[in-house]
């Protein structure tokens, strides 16, 4: 499956066809509806487009990402999650790397409050101690592994935490860092 540029033809990365399964999966019947268990699988295994995910993102409305939407960025945030203790190197590095591109495609937007609707999307304001918790636990064994993609992966999706707002007075993500020592692990 190709596509076309000016008069060049190009072959369509297959991620880029896996994100479009993800993020359209919605469209035909108006509610989320998460894709097969394959398309997961196979989306983590493929190196990840940044920048098409954030233009993804950054054409949908704030309320489309906090209504209609919000069960698909919860599904896909969930499933980074899931996937980064996988047995998989490169499944666990791109889950991370998948999770720091939503997180920074997510903080471009002009949400109405930055800070808990970006909690809402990751994990819901009710759920966010044990996520977050979960999250750094798993990024400090990823830190402690010894493998230097997986400890890459890690340290950009905490760069990723750290600087998901341009003012760090409006990132309560930042508050989960606070307290813990990651340094150590590194």
């Amino acid at each position: 499956a190709g596509w076309e540029l000016g008069n060049r033809r190009y072959i369509r990365e297959k991620v880029i066809s896996l994100y479009e399964t993800v993020f359209d999966a919605s469209m035909s019947t108006g509610a989320y509806a998460s894709p097969a268990e394959d398309v997961w699988q196979e989306l983590f295994l493929l190196k990840v487009n940044r920048l098409w995910l954030r233009e993804r993102v950054g054409a949908l409305a704030e309320t489309d990402i906090l209504g209609a939407r919000k069960p698909l960025f919860r599904d896909m945030f969930a499933r980074c999650m899931a996937n980064i203790e996988s047995d998989e190197p490169l499944c666990a590095a791109h889950s991370l790397e998948t999770f720091g591109a939503l997180l920074w495609a997510v903080s471009l937007k002009a949400l109405p409050n930055p800070g808990s609707d970006t909690l809402e999307l990751v994990c819901g304001i009710q759920n966010v101690e044990a996520v977050m918790a979960d999250l750094l636990r798993k990024l400090r064994a990823l830190l402690a592994s010894g493998e230097p993609r997986r400890q890459r992966a890690a340290l950009t999706a905490l760069l990723t935490v750290a600087c998901a707002t341009a003012n760090v007075n409006q990132n309560i993500l930042v508050e989960f860092l606070m307290g813990e020592d990651l340094a150590g692990d590194v």
